[in-house]
């Protein structure tokens, strides 16, 4: 952190969950704060960059934090859905880069933004691969044919070296990059943007053992003999065994989702949906996170005890209370569903198992949702223990074993054939929503349209019209408030 202090540019390179964000927010607020004081001026001096809402939420929670309830009028988060003119800006605001070009790109605005960004004292690239370098070969190449060669990360980074220049100040905008799995091919690109040099800050990750026990000198991720992930976690497949292809098989590959949560038992599971944009992988047009949420929350009244939450309402109760986590403890056992895209560099406390439903497209995206579990803990100088289970088709399966050997890791495929007696013998064929028979609330009957559920009617609903006068026929209020414990 001593670099980053002293007002260094540099990039930062650790393994997933050991407190990347920690270690540019303390001594860059600490800084800011000190030249605030020496030098005062209302406006931006600190922009926070990260690739998406759900973690612009939680970086400005934990900014919150770190400042105190005094200071934290200073933290602002950018959003595509209000207006923000420069004089609304607070002195740290976080954004993503999207939503700062849009502002750039806009007659009327792009003259302000530009003297604001001119001015900047700090640059934070959280998550530096995803933010500053997010396409693909193929997306790269398409952008190239409509003439967007350049992502927006570097055209807003081009912007504020060539506004500092014209401003002419004395010393250069201080810019920090961290991601676990930065490449040679973003470093590159920082400096070649930025037009400064940078600092390589580098953590090792842990040693890779072999069979009998000794560490290795060469090979996982980086080639000195190191993992991204920690050694305690454990790493399975599973591959659905069905006469359909995987984009086809919703329902198959959902059910096999819900007994492998069930099967885990875990206080608390990050299901995270690797939907992408490719025909006949898992497309996002099949798989989306809201339906395969939906989709798992009528599943998990079968096995009873679960709760299952979007991932954006579990960040945004944590950052409203402005205390890392998101979740206490609770009677019920709780599922958090989201995307890649959402996932990617969020901290959410005690995630004991990950369930990835899909086809991860790299062997960094298979990391950075690996990660999400089995991180540090406040109190603990440790790793905790942690299960990540990945239900693709057999194609992924064999790169998933590629990446093992890359990454360091090792993958225990399990059989997926069996049907679990608790769930499947239950559940009525078809995608069908559950609902409680009339005669007999603990049963459960198929309805798979829209006209047989209107055909039950308000008043066949088990239970409806028994109530006193003037009581809520769904229930009291605290009846909620076990759900509501999760944050």
């Amino acid at each position: 952190m001593r670099p980053i202090y002293e007002g260094n540019s540099a990039v930062l390179q650790s393994p997933t969950g050991t407190g990347k964000s920690l270690c540019i927010l303390l001594p860059m607020l600490t800084r800011l704060l000190e030249r605030m004081q020496q030098r005062p001026r209302a406006g931006l001096r600190m922009l926070m960059l990260v690739p998406s809402p759900v973690l612009q939420l939680q970086m400005a929670g934990w900014t919150c934090e770190l400042l105190g309830e005094r200071l934290a009028k200073m933290v602002r988060v950018l959003r595509r859905d209000v207006y923000f003119g420069t004089a609304d800006l607070a002195p740290i605001t976080i954004a993503t880069p999207r939503q700062v070009l849009d502002y750039i790109e806009d007659e009327k605005e792009s003259k302000d933004w530009r003297q604001v960004l001119g001015h900047l004292d700090m640059l934070v690239f959280d998550e530096a691969d995803r933010t500053f370098d997010p396409w693909t070969r193929r997306q790269r190449f398409v952008r190239g044919v409509l003439g967007e060669a350049k992502e927006p990360g570097q055209i807003l980074l081009e912007t504020i070296a060539a506004e500092s220049e014209r401003t002419r100040r004395r010393e250069p905008v201080q810019i920090v990059a961290a991601s676990a799995t930065i490449n040679r091919k973003t470093e590159r690109s920082l400096r070649f943007c930025a037009n400064q040099d940078f600092l390589l800050i580098r953590a090792a990750g842990q040693p890779i053992e072999t069979t009998t026990g000794a560490a290795v000198d060469d090979g996982g991720q980086y080639g000195d003999g190191t993992s991204a992930l920690p050694p305690g976690l454990v790493h399975t497949l599973r591959v659905p065994i069905e006469d359909k292809p995987f984009h086809a098989n919703y329902q198959g590959v959902l059910s096999l989702t819900a007994r492998t949560i069930y099967e885990l038992e875990s206080h608390r599971t990050l299901v995270i949906v690797c939907n992408s944009q490719k025909v006949g992988k898992c497309p996002a047009s099949v798989y989306p996170r809201s339906r395969v949420e939906s989709w798992l929350r009528s599943r998990m009244l079968e096995a009873g005890g679960y709760a299952v939450e979007g991932v954006q309402s579990v960040v945004e109760a944590s950052a409203a209370n402005w205390r890392f986590g998101g979740g206490g403890v609770s009677e019920y056992k709780q599922v958090i569903v989201g995307d890649k895209r959402e996932m990617r560099g969020l901290h959410i406390e005690n995630i004991d198992a990950v369930v990835l439903v899909g086809c991860p497209e790299s062997c960094g995206e298979y990391i950075h949702a690996a990660g999400r579990t089995s991180r540090y803990h406040f109190g603990s100088p440790k790793h905790r223990g942690g299960s990540v289970v990945t239900i693709c088709p057999d194609s992924v399966a064999h790169k998933i074993f590629s990446w093992a050997k890359l990454a360091g890791f090792k993958v225990v495929e399990e059989p997926a054939d069996e049907r679990h007696p608790r769930f499947d013998a239950t559940w009525p064929e078809g995608d069908k929503v559950p609902l409680p028979a009339q005669d007999d609330p603990g049963a459960y009957q198929g309805v798979s349209s829209d006209d047989e559920l209107e055909a039950l009617g308000p008043e066949g609903a088990p239970g409806y019209g028994d109530e006193p006068e003037g009581t809520d026929p769904y229930g009291p209020d605290d009846s909620l408030a076990a759900t509501g414990a999760f944050g």
